[in-house]
């Protein structure tokens, strides 16, 4: 409530989203916000990125195509086809994060990967046990 996103608001921020971005198509925040004020939502300061975060935990927009160098934002639905989503199970979700974790921050190690996953110790090392064929090991000094 300390940035005036009650219940109501987001709930009404929610949807006017979802209608602008229907009838008007990719937009940068700057755009977005001026459109919910338009339709009667005005924000101030910070509850413009939260309510927009909140529009995207709920599924209604992601990134879409940058402007220049502004990011816009999409429906969620114009982008990904929900009728053929797959989701992955735990042991090919898990495979495919510690690789893109390896990737990303390697080299390095599992007691690292368990605190920034947020997996439990066992998880780590039986995913990295199962994608160790794929991987390089390297030395480094110290």
């Amino acid at each position: 409530m300390e940035l005036g996103l009650d219940d109501e608001t987001s709930a009404r921020g929610t949807q006017a989203i979802r209608d602008i971005l229907a009838s008007k198509g990719h937009l940068t925040r700057d755009e977005l916000v001026e459109e919910l004020a338009a339709h009667s939502i005005r924000l101030e300061g910070q509850a413009r990125t939260h309510l927009i975060f909140y529009a995207a935990l709920q599924g209604i927009l992601c990134l879409g195509p940058d402007r220049g160098i502004k990011p816009t934002y999409v429906l969620l639905d114009d982008w990904i086809d929900r009728a053929n989503l797959v989701t992955p199970s735990r042991k090919a979700a898990s495979e495919e994060l510690a690789r893109h974790y390896l990737t990303a921050y390697g080299p390095t190690s599992a007691a690292d990967m368990m605190a920034r996953s947020g997996l439990p110790m066992s998880e780590v090392r039986a995913v990295w046990k199962r994608i160790a064929s794929t991987l390089v090991e390297v030395e480094i000094a110290s």
